[in-house]
């Protein structure tokens, strides 16, 4: 090695680290989530300043604690080497990550019933027209009636799904069957 390489001895007091075993459950709806080792690896051991992190996979058979209470055998499990601290960290990430996959869950499920919502509405538009056609700007309002009346009486009684009129233009979406 090259003398340039090399630095002095610290002289600073080094705090012993005492490193631990750690248990954590792991949320249900983590589940999936914690198998992606690059989940693991960015949101909680980097995030919390663990030295390992480890999935201990649940055992059959009922198991039972020191109270003699059968125990969550079926629950997964974070093992965690590191501090005290790491582990609480650990938990409290683990906890705040269930919240949010709780919340894109549900997002999840109303992005599906929006996309089916939307197919239904393309296939009942599938044969649909649209019909463009310039007005004077004298007869916009007699068009579109005292709040809009008479836009919404040809929606309700002729195929007319939509009308809309911008810039001395009407644009009609009409249904046509199929």
């Amino acid at each position: 090695m090259e003398i340039d390489r090399l630095r002095p001895h610290s002289t600073a007091k080094q705090e012993p680290i005492s490193l631990e075993k750690h248990e954590i459950d792991i949320p249900e709806v983590l589940s999936e989530w914690v198998h992606n080792p690059g989940n693991l690896r960015d949101h909680v051991k980097d995030k919390c300043g663990a030295f390992g992190l480890a999935l201990a996979h649940p055992k059959a058979g009922n198991n039972k604690n020191a109270k003699g209470n059968k125990g969550n055998s079926k629950a997964l499990k974070l093992v965690l080497l590191g501090t005290s601290s790491a582990a609480s960290k650990a938990q409290m990430l683990l906890k705040l990550h269930s919240k949010h996959q709780v919340g894109l869950r549900g997002l999840k499920t109303q992005a599906a019933g929006l996309e089916k919502d939307l197919e239904e509405e393309r296939k009942k538009r599938g044969n649909s027209v649209v019909e463009e056609f310039s007005v004077d700007a004298a007869l916009v309002g007699m068009i579109v009636g005292k709040g809009g009346s008479n836009i919404r009486t040809a929606e309700k009684e002729s195929g007319v799904h939509s009308a809309v009129i911008q810039n001395n233009k009407v644009l009609l979406l009409i249904f046509s069957s199929p």
